[in-house]
C-alpha cells in the first residue's frame, strides 16, 4: 500500500498528540509523591554539590601553591623589577634578546604608573595538576591572581601555554618571524593585570565593582587600536558556503545571528535607547565560566573575550583619552558618580552611543525582515518538496 503524502501527515499529527497527552501538564509525572521525588532527588544534588565544592577546593589550593611559588621566586630577584614579566617552563631555554624585545613592546604600550604593579605572566603547561587526595585536576582557561590576593605590588596571569602560542614560537623557533603587532597580541593575554600596572590600583569602590563583574569588562585589552565593527552578513558572505557549512547557515538564520551579528538582545536594546539594559552588557554571558574563587582570583576562557563587554574599559582608555580613564579608575566615589565626572555622562548615555557606533548599519524595531522571511518560506518550500517526493516513491508490502 502506498503512503500519500496525507497519510503521512495524519501519522505525523498523530504522533504529536501522543506526545501532547503524554507530556500535558496535570499528568502522571504531577500524581507522583512529592517527598518520594525529593527524596531521590536530594543524593544527587548533594553529590554534584560534592563534585563542585572539591573541584574549587582544589583548583583554590593548585593557584594558591603557584602563587606562592612565583612571589617566592620574585623576591629572590635582583636589580630593578622589569613592569611586565614573562616566564615559561624552566625545561624551554628561551632567546633572551627575543624575550626582551616583546617585554619592551609591551612595556611602551602600558606606560606603567606609579607606585608600579607589576604584572607577571607564567605560562602554564598543558597538563593537570596533582592533588593531596592522590586525584588531579586541570586549570582550564586562564587565571588571574590580583594584587589583592598577592603582595599587593604583583598582578599573576596564568596563561596555558596553548594561549600564547605566537609569542612561544617566536622565542624558541630561531627561523620564526617576529608575529605582527606583537605588543598589541600580548597585551589581550594580560587581561585585568593590564589595568593595574598602567593605571595603578584603583579606588575601593572601583574595585568592588569589577569584582562584583568578576572583572568582565576588563577581559579584552586592546586600547591602541578598535575592535571589529558588527557587520551583518551580506549575500556575498553567504553565497561561498559550501553544503558541508549549511548547517551553519541554518543556525545563524534562526538565532538571528544574521540581523544582530554578535550584539546580545540586552546590547541591542542599549543601543537603541534602552537604559535599563546598559549595565547587563558588563556582564558576561559565560556567567559561570568568570565565577571568582575569591575575591582576588578569577578566570576568563579564551572564548569569551569575543563579547563585546569584555572590552568596555579598553574603549573607555581608547576614546576618552589615558588621564580621564585614570581619573575614574582611581576615584574613590561611587561607580556612577565617578564616570559623570570623570567623562562627563551618564554611563548608559555612553555605553548607547558607543554600541550604536559599533554596528555598521543599525536597525531595529520588531520588524519581520524580508531577508529572514524568504530564508524561512525556502526552508518550508525544501522541506515540502522533500516530504512529497519521499511520500510518493515509498511503497509498503
Amino acid at each position: 500500500m502506498a503512503l500519500s503524502a496525507r497519510r503521512w501527515l495524519e501519522i505525523a499529527l498523530l504522533g504529536c498528540l501522543a506526545l501532547a497527552v503524554i507530556y500535558w501538564p496535570g499528568g502522571a509525572a504531577l500524581d507522583e509523591d512529592a517527598s518520594l521525588v525529593t527524596q531521590l532527588a536530594r543524593p544527587h544534588h548533594a553529590m554534584q554539590f560534592r563534585t563542585s565544592l572539591e573541584g574549587d577546593l582544589g583548583r583554590g589550593l593548585v593557584l594558591l601553591q603557584l602563587r606562592d611559588r612565583i612571589l617566592a621566586s620574585l623576591a629572590g630577584q635582583r636589580g630593578e623589577a622589569a613592569p611586565v614579566e614573562f616566564q615559561f617552563p624552566a625545561s624551554r631555554r628561551v632567546q633572551a634578546a627575543r624575550l626582551r624585545a616583546a617585554t619592551e613592546s609591551v612595556t611602551q604600550l602600558l606606560r606603567p604608573a606609579a607606585p608600579l604593579i607589576r604584572t607577571i605572566v607564567v605560562a602554564r603547561p598543558d597538563t593537570a595538576y596533582d592533588l593531596p587526595t592522590g586525584g588531579r585536576i586541570p586549570l582550564w582557561g586562564t587565571w588571574y591572581v590580583l594584587p589583592s590576593a598577592t603582595n599587593g605590588r604583583v598582578c599573576l596571569t596564568l596563561p596555558r601555554q596553548d594561549e600564547l602560542a605566537p609569542l612561544v614560537r617566536f622565542l624558541f623557533d630561531p627561523g620564526a618571524t617576529p608575529p605582527s603587532g606583537t605588543g598589541s597580541s600580548l597585551l589581550v593575554s594580560l587581561g585585568p593585570c593590564a589595568f593595574y600596572t598602567a593605571f595603578g590600583a584603583p579606588g575601593a569602590r572601583i574595585e568592588q565593582w569589577l569584582r562584583g563583574q568578576n572583572y568582565a569588562m576588563a577581559g579584552t585589552v586592546h586600547w591602541m587600536e578598535p575592535p571589529a565593527r558588527v557587520r551583518r552578513p551580506t549575500l556575498d558572505d553567504v553565497s561561498h558556503l559550501s553544503v558541508i557549512n549549511l548547517w551553519e547557515v541554518l543556525r545563524q538564520g534562526s538565532s538571528g545571528r544574521f540581523e544582530m551579528g554578535t550584539l546580545s538582545l540586552q546590547a541591542r536594546a542599549c543601543a537603541h535607547g534602552r537604559a535599563t539594559q546598559c549595565r547587563s552588557v558588563l556582564r558576561s554571558p559565560f556567567r559561570e565560566a568568570r565565577q571568582s574563587l575569591d575575591y582576588g582570583i578569577a578566570r576568563q576562557y579564551w572564548w569569551a573575550r569575543e563579547d563585546l563587554g569584555a572590552s568596555f574599559l579598553s574603549e573607555l582608555v581608547r576614546l576618552e583619552s589615558r588621564d580621564a580613564f585614570a581619573r575614574f579608575w582611581q576615584s574613590r566615589l561611587p561607580v556612577d558618580s565617578a564616570f559623570q565626572q570623570a567623562f562627563g555622562e551618564p554611563m548608559e548615555t555612553w555605553m548607547s552611543r558607543w554600541l550604536l557606533s559599533n554596528i555598521e548599519r543599525p536597525r531595529f524595531g520588531p520588524v519581520i525582515r524580508i531577508g529572514s522571511l524568504l530564508f524561512g518560506l525556502g526552508l518550508v518550500v525544501v522541506a515540502v518538496i522533500t516530504v512529497g517526493v519521499v511520500s510518493l516513491r515509498r511503497q509498503v508490502g
